[in-house]
């Protein structure tokens, strides 16, 4: 602190100059320092928040009289008293400029700078996994499982039936070089049906074998066989090779439509054979002790069915007569056979 006032001791060494004074060297050392003592000040200030202008100080002259009239008054005499010499008073005021609000940085709060609180984890119980199915890359859907299709029906067994054909010729022997002779000795040797004579005749008998087998109805055939027998009667004439030609000629003719006649009766106990075949493969009974009882009377009726329809044949061909089965031959005949 600088007080107000100040001795000053002047000695004047030449006429008309004045020396500076000690005190005021002091003073102006003391600004000095100020000044640069300012100077950390102003670079703090120029950080955000404002800046300071560089500041001035004026001081203001000192009056000081002329040597010689300073010494005329005094008498000559170069020394001033205390009370003679005074310094005004320095005021050091700094001019500053219009001051830039500072902005204060935004306080955190308190919770962001405090370490963060550990949270506590409560035990997950453990989840059992259960296995997936394994589908098939190629026909599944990516997105969602491939539905399972439903088992195929087990197609039901197909029961099967055969039909066996046996067929023979049974030949029985005449004798006679005229039509008349011919025409006895097939009434002799001809076979016999019910005490009448035939020229030809077909008989015919039928079996089956078969398995039985569980169904939903109860018992049922499967592996059928049927298995029918022809025996086919017809005369056989060795004599044809010393007969003439006209009767030679008459006998093939007569032979052939027998021989067509007795084959129709063939052909319908092949079609009964079929029929019963078909039939047994339909047919079932509660229990496979019923089912033979029932197989026989089926096939019981397809024999007598059969053997009505051998009759309406005979009926309708008059026994092969409309075929040509007719011995003695007409004259007709014995003689356009002489004409060849």
């Amino acid at each position: 602190m600088i007080d107000d006032t100040q001795r000053v001791s002047v000695s004047s060494h030449r006429p008309g100059s004045v020396s500076v004074p000690r005190t005021l060297l002091v003073i102006l050392f003391v600004v000095v320092c100020t000044r640069l003592a300012e100077v950390p000040r102003q670079y703090a200030s120029s950080q955000p928040g404002g800046l300071w202008e560089e500041q001035t100080t004026t001081l203001p002259p000192t009056e000081v009289p002329a040597g010689p009239d300073l010494a005329e008054s005094r008498g000559g005499d170069s020394a001033l008293t205390d009370e003679e010499l005074t310094l005004p008073e320095v005021r050091l005021e700094a001019e500053r400029p219009e001051q830039i609000p500072i902005r204060e940085p935004a306080a955190l709060p308190t919770d962001a700078l405090a370490p963060p609180a550990a949270k506590t984890r409560r035990p997950v119980p453990a989840r059992a996994i259960e296995p997936r199915p394994v589908v098939d890359v190629a026909s599944a859907d990516p997105m969602r499982e491939a539905p399972t299709p439903p088992p195929a029906p087990t197609p039901a067994r197909v029961r099967t039936g055969t039909v066996a054909t046996h067929a023979e010729t049974v030949y029985y022997e005449i004798e006679g070089l005229s039509p008349a002779d011919i025409s006895a000795a097939l009434r002799a040797h001809g076979p016999s049906v019910r005490g009448k004579r035939f020229f030809g005749l077909t008989e015919w008998e039928m079996g089956v074998e078969y398995r039985t087998v569980e169904v939903e109805a109860g018992c049922a055939i499967d592996d059928l066989k049927v298995k029918v027998s022809v025996a086919t009667h017809l005369p056989q004439w060795p004599s044809d090779a010393v007969a003439s030609a006209a009767l030679s000629g008459a006998w093939e003719q007569f032979i052939t439509a027998l021989d067509q006649h007795e084959y129709g009766h063939r052909v319908l106990a092949e079609e009964a054979a079929e029929t019963v075949r078909r039939r047994l493969l339909e047919v079932s009974a509660p229990t496979c002790e019923h089912l033979d009882g029932v197989a026989r009377r089926e096939m019981t009726a397809v024999m007598q069915e059969y053997e009505g329809r051998q009759l309406a044949y005979d009926a309708e061909t008059e026994h092969g007569r409309t075929q040509g089965a007719v011995w003695p031959p007409p004259a007709r005949h014995v003689r356009a056979h002489q004409g060849r």
